[in-house]
């Protein structure tokens, strides 16, 4: 008896051993990444997948964050329309696990780790007018029924120039310019989405099927149109968009549409006039601002740096209430104008037909194939060169309204063009009278008219273009709340694992 009971009480002790030490295997497998993802069923009989991920950082570009996150087929056997935090941070850790810098890495290992399967890259052709996303497939059931569940992540940061140059121009493309008449879309962002939408409303087959589409930035943009025309088809679908800008002029209905924004992000609030989302859009900042410092550092983000929270509220008040005021209707984005001046140093007639459309997408040209790389440091080495027309645009903007601005203005653009010309890495395709068109709608915005100048060329120079520099300086703060980064690190906030 005696024997027996040891031999009993050793078994016992052994086996509680043996369960500590798997649960510890368990914990360094998941801490290191080991292991994709692992199952738990919760007490409310969910049945959780956990797991570590790697993410890109927009903050430090190119820098990878190591993340943690958890996931369950159950969301979608919910009601789409029900706002769920969970699903939207599971959504955002897609969106910025996936670039094409590593298509067949991160991105695709994010979604196997979640039980898709035949995980596949769609890029197109970088000239074309759509978009790259990731997509792959499940079947899920809720026990009477079994439904294909299609995930489509939509590309939302490039490292490749040329990708971006695209991405941009259409970001600008808010009308189209052959049309007498604008939609009530964002015609850029439109015309990617009915090329896309097709395809991807294809990949669930002809059976029961659920889409979950996601995106952040412009490609938030096209998650909600491309959401929206699947929802038009009868399809269900659980949509979840993070600081998208506005995709429309009439956004109501689509309840199964969120997306999250923050009200100090400028990208959400651009094109103005009156343009919205389709969905339900929540401001998130406020709820989350107390805690988000404390998960950027557990993600080891960059952007611990920034001085927080970021007092930029006047980015709605100055920048985008400038424009707003500058070009006050929608239809005045896209208009032709035609100035017609005497050049003040040779007396020839100047006449410059522009659109403040067309001179937004030449410039995203110029900015990203790299033709102004260490433009700004060249133009601060060269400040006397520049000084004379930065006193040319700061007369323009004395004048402005007026007929008698015009040619104020092509000083400045001429003499600007000359300096950029000459710290120019590459032949400069941004010609002088684009310069014009952009100096003639930014100027104002650009010169503090309240200098008082000193007659040194420097300081004036530096002191009239005090609101660009200090715009150059609140970059941190401008693009805090825009980043990948800060996204995940608010819904983790909002969002805290189950037990």
């Amino acid at each position: 008896m005696k024997d027996r009971m040891g031999r009993s009480c050793g078994r016992m002790v052994t086996g509680a051993a043996l369960r500590s030490v798997l649960a510890l295997l368990l914990a360094l497998l998941l801490s290191f990444g080991w292991m994709p993802g692992t199952a738990f069923a919760d007490e409310d009989g969910s049945h959780y997948i956990f797991g570590k991920s790697t993410e890109y950082s927009t903050y430090s570009a190119g820098e990878e964050l190591t993340d943690s996150f958890y996931y369950t087929d159950d969301w979608f056997l919910q009601n789409p329309s029900d706002q769920n935090d969970a699903l939207a941070l599971v959504s955002m850790q897609a969106t910025a696990a996936f670039t094409e810098k590593d298509a067949a890495g991160s991105g695709v290992a994010f979604l196997e780790g979640l039980g898709f399967s035949d995980v596949t890259f769609v890029k197109h052709d970088v000239s074309e007018d759509a978009c790259n996303y990731l997509y792959g497939t499940k079947t899920i059931s809720d026990g009477s029924a079994a439904y294909t569940l299609v995930a489509v992540v939509i590309q939302s940061y490039t490292f490749t120039s040329s990708v971006k140059e695209q991405g941009w121009k259409q970001n600008f493309t808010v009308n189209d310019m052959s049309a007498e008449s604008q939609g009530s879309e964002h015609f850029g962002f439109a015309q990617a989405a009915n090329i896309v939408t097709p395809a991807i409303e294809g990949l669930g087959g002809s059976g029961n099927t659920k889409y979950w589409i996601m995106g952040q930035s412009r490609g938030g943009a096209l998650t909600n149109l491309i959401a929206k025309r699947l929802g038009d088809d009868g399809k269900t679908v659980y949509a979840y968009t993070f600081e998208s800008p506005a995709t429309t002029e009439s956004g109501g209905g689509y309840g199964y549409i969120h997306n999250y924004i923050c009200r100090d992000d400028v990208v959400t609030k651009i094109p103005m006039w009156g343009m919205t989302r389709y969905g339900n859009t929540y401001e998130i900042r406020d709820e989350t601002d107390e805690q988000v410092m404390a998960e950027l550092e557990k993600l080891g983000s960059g952007a611990v740096v920034v001085e927080y929270p970021p007092d930029a509220e006047w980015l709605e008040t100055d920048i985008v209430g400038f424009l707003s005021e500058r070009v006050p209707e929608r239809a005045d984005y896209s208009e032709q104008r035609t100035d017609t001046f005497a050049d003040a140093d040779t007396g020839d007639e100047v006449s410059i037909t522009y659109s403040y459309q067309d001179t937004f997408i030449g410039l995203m040209s110029v900015l990203f194939r790299g033709e102004l790389t260490g433009a700004a440091d060249a133009i601060l080495d060269n400040i006397e060169e520049v000084a004379p027309a930065v006193y040319a645009l700061a007369e323009a903007v004395k004048q402005d309204g007026d007929a008698a601005a015009d040619p104020y203005y092509w000083q400045a653009a001429k003499g600007l063009h000359a300096v950029l010309d000459a710290v120019s890495e590459q032949s400069l395709s941004l010609s002088e009278e684009g310069l014009y068109a952009l100096l003639e709608l930014i100027g104002p915005f650009a010169v503090d008219l309240d200098y008082e100048p000193q007659d040194i060329p420097i300081a004036d120079a530096l002191g009239y273009l005090s609101p660009v520099i200090n715009v150059g300086a609140s970059a941190g703060e401008m693009t805090f709340s825009h980043q990948f980064d800060t996204m995940i690190a608010r819904l983790k906030v909002l969002a805290q694992p189950p037990a």
